[in-house]
């Protein structure tokens, strides 16, 4: 499963780096295998787990909709929404946080090596990488240390 997220993840830094867009269909590979790795890893409440996805997207979606109505432009596109959503099926609860620290960070250094360059403050970032890089090695880090 690990092996199909990556290639989800490295399809998905293609599509987003080359034309700052993640395809619905990804973001669904992304959710079914989640789905599928929790199912074989003998997750007590699948429902549960897709509870928790539903409530990251609506979370991330109302996140969207805020800064866009606050600040009159769209600052986290709909795919990363989607992808947050996916992800949230990949990781449990205890280590979303983490998750997010690492999608965050590494997204903010990027941000600052760019900015040596020609980064503005209206410079589109592809966030979707930063998610996918941070969901596997949250994925293998829970592997690792199961809770």
């Amino acid at each position: 499963m690990i092996v199909i997220l990556s290639a989800c993840v490295l399809t998905i830094c293609y599509f987003d780096f080359r034309w700052m867009i993640i395809p619905n269909w990804l973001n669904l590979a992304v959710a079914a295998s989640g789905i599928l790795f929790q199912y074989q890893a003998g997750a007590q409440d699948l429902l549960f787990v897709l509870i928790f996805g539903g409530a990251v997207f609506c979370f991330f979606f109302l996140v969207r909709f805020m800064h866009t109505r606050l600040r009159g432009f769209v600052g986290l596109g709909l795919g990363d929404v989607k992808m947050f959503g996916a992800a949230a099926i990949w990781v449990s609860p205890v280590l979303f946080p983490l998750f997010l620290l690492l999608a965050s960070s590494t997204a903010l250094l990027f941000v600052l090596i760019a900015h040596l360059t020609k980064l503005t403050s209206r410079t589109r970032l592809a966030f979707g990488p930063f998610i996918g890089v941070s969901l596997v090695i949250t994925v293998l880090v829970e592997r690792q240390f199961p809770l």
